[in-house]
C-alpha cells in the first residue's frame, strides 16, 4: 500500500515537472504539441501518448478514475487554444497536480507508519506462533 502511494506521488511530481517544462516552451518558443511532448525530459510519463492527444481518453495510472480523466482532458486540450488560454490552462493544471501531490504526501506520511507497524506486528506474531 505504501508503494502505491509512493507511485502516485511520483506521477504527480512528474506531471508537475512537466507543467514547469511546458510553460516557458509555450510562452517563448511556441513549439508544436507533439514535438513538445516527445522532447519533454521528465521521466515517468509513459502513459501520455499520441492517442490521448487525438481523442479524449483517460490516462492509465494508479491514480483515481477522476484524476485520470482530468489528466486525459488536459492532454487532449493541450495545443488546441491560443497561447494565453493555453498558459492559463497549464497554470490551472499545475495547481491541480500540486494539490494532488500534497494530498498523497499527507496520506503517505500517515498511512506508511501504520503499514510498517502492522507488518512488523504480524511478523512478530507469526514468528512467535512458529516457535
Amino acid at each position: 500500500m505504501a508503494n502505491k502511494l509512493q507511485q502516485k506521488i511520483t506521477i504527480c511530481t512528474s506531471l508537475y515537472d512537466m507543467t514547469n517544462y511546458l510553460l516557458p516552451e509555450i510562452k517563448i518558443k511556441q513549439t508544436p504539441v507533439m514535438d513538445l511532448l516527445k522532447s519533454c525530459p521528465v521521466s515517468n510519463l509513459d502513459f501520455i501518448n499520441e492517442q490521448m492527444i487525438k481523442y479524449e481518453t483517460p490516462a492509465s495510472t494508479p491514480l483515481s478514475a477522476e484524476e485520470n480523466e482530468a489528466i486525459g482532458r488536459f492532454v487532449y486540450s493541450f495545443g488546441k487554444y491560443d497561447v494565453n488560454n493555453q498558459i492559463a490552462q497549464i497554470e490551472e493544471f499545475k495547481q491541480y497536480v500540486h494539490a494532488l501531490k500534497c494530498k498523497y504526501e499527507e496520506l503517505y506520511k500517515t498511512k506508511s507508519r501504520l503499514y510498517i507497524v502492522t507488518g512488523l506486528s504480524f511478523g512478530i506474531i507469526v514468528s512467535l506462533a512458529l516457535v
